[in-house]
């Protein structure tokens, strides 16, 4: 009866690829927003911080063995599928951004490979933490954020 309990609360991992992959667009988003914004203003850092928790904070166990994922394949979800086109499309994330904060932020004037490496090692830091506890706490992410912005 516990372990029916047990996997009935679990997701297979097609599921779980499919979710995370829906939170992507906007984990992506929150992270570029905390780097070009949250410097800036600890305002702002702070309610990016807020928005990027609410995205993805935690993970369900697997049903064929009632771990968490491991850190791998959080990796393939979430670093891996953006990657590679990172570079490719910057320009129209800062246009968006402009768009809907009302900035003008010059994608020219932004060090790229800083913003990558920025979200990066945040998505790395994530996968790490929800493989090994199945969450990540508010004040976690703040404090990784202000780590990461920091440097």
């Amino acid at each position: 009866m516990l372990f029916k309990l047990l996997t009935e609360q679990a997701m297979n991992r097609y599921d779980l690829k499919i979710h995370l992959h829906s939170k992507l667009d906007q984990l992506l988003e929150h992270l570029e927003c905390l780097f070009l914004l949250g410097k800036i203003n600890p305002d702002c850092r702070k309610h990016w911080c807020n928005e990027l928790f609410g995205f993805c904070h935690n993970v369900m166990k697997l049903k064929h063995n009632g771990k968490y994922p491991s850190k791998e394949f959080l990796q393939d979800c979430l670093i891996n599928t953006w990657e590679d086109s990172f570079f490719d499309t910057i320009q129209s994330s800062i246009d968006a951004i402009n768009i809907k904060e009302n900035t003008q932020i010059d994608a020219d004037d932004i060090d790229t490979q800083a913003l990558y490496t920025f979200m990066r090692e945040y998505l790395d830091w994530l996968c790490t933490n929800l493989s090994e506890y199945g969450e990540v706490r508010l004040k976690d992410v703040h404090n990784e954020i202000d780590i990461l912005l920091d440097k």
